[in-house]
């Protein structure tokens, strides 16, 4: 992000909820490199092709982030909506541009839902939603008409929508050991933080803190 300006205002009340407003604007350059496989059959030639795209835009940002607490809990949202301007995007090296709505990777909203809890004792237990809108390439625009070896070139690069829940929990069986569990993507969903990098589905995890 070569260029980056945010404002608004935040605030306290009560000492217990606490919130930040903000807009801004930001220009992107943004690149994508991915490898395209093609030719499946005996009689075709197989062959990659390396490709390295970019992606011009601009984007105005809201957002807003609002926490409530007490002793124990702690409940919280982070969101944002990014509206993106035309832009170009295309091969980099420069045999194919093309203007669109569509930058490259960026999801248009995004949001974070957090939840903690924390016994007197000392055990605790944490629940997180990560919601990302689906997000384009623009890549098709790159390929429509076009074919190998008769076969139509598919150059749609989409990230779906999609909600990764998790749950942590925590609890000390003296002040050296702490029991750990964790679960995350509950929901199984299909998740790619980055585009064409998928997460596993629903992971499960459990462990042992021990401090000397």
């Amino acid at each position: 992000v070569p260029l980056s300006i945010k404002g608004g205002f935040n605030g306290i009340l009560n000492n217990r909820f606490s919130f930040d407003l903000y807009t801004g604007y930001a220009l992107l350059r943004g690149m994508q490199q991915f490898v395209n496989y093609y030719g499946t059959d005996e009689k075709e030639e197989n062959g990659t092709e390396f490709i390295t795209a970019y992606s011009n835009h601009s984007k105005v940002m809201c957002g807003l982030f609002a926490a409530w607490s007490n002793r124990n809990i702690e409940i919280g949202i982070t969101a944002e909506y990014n509206l993106y301007s035309n832009g170009k995007s295309g091969l980099i090296n420069g045999e194919r541009e093309f203007s669109g709505n569509h930058p490259i990777g960026p999801s248009p909203f995004n949001a974070l839902f957090h939840f903690a809890y924390k016994n007197d004792d000392g055990w605790y237990i944490t629940s997180s939603a990560i919601f990302r809108g689906r997000s384009w390439s623009g890549l098709e625009y790159v390929y429509t008409g076009e074919t190998i070896n008769g076969k139509p070139i598919d150059g749609r690069i989409k990230s779906p929508a999609y909600a990764d829940l998790r749950i942590d929990f925590s609890y000390p069986i003296n002040d050296n050991i702490s029991l750990l569990f964790n679960c995350s993507n509950l929901l199984n969903s299909n998740i790619q933080y980055y585009s064409q990098y998928l997460k596993k589905g629903r992971e499960i995890g459990a462990g042992v803190v021990v401090k000397f």
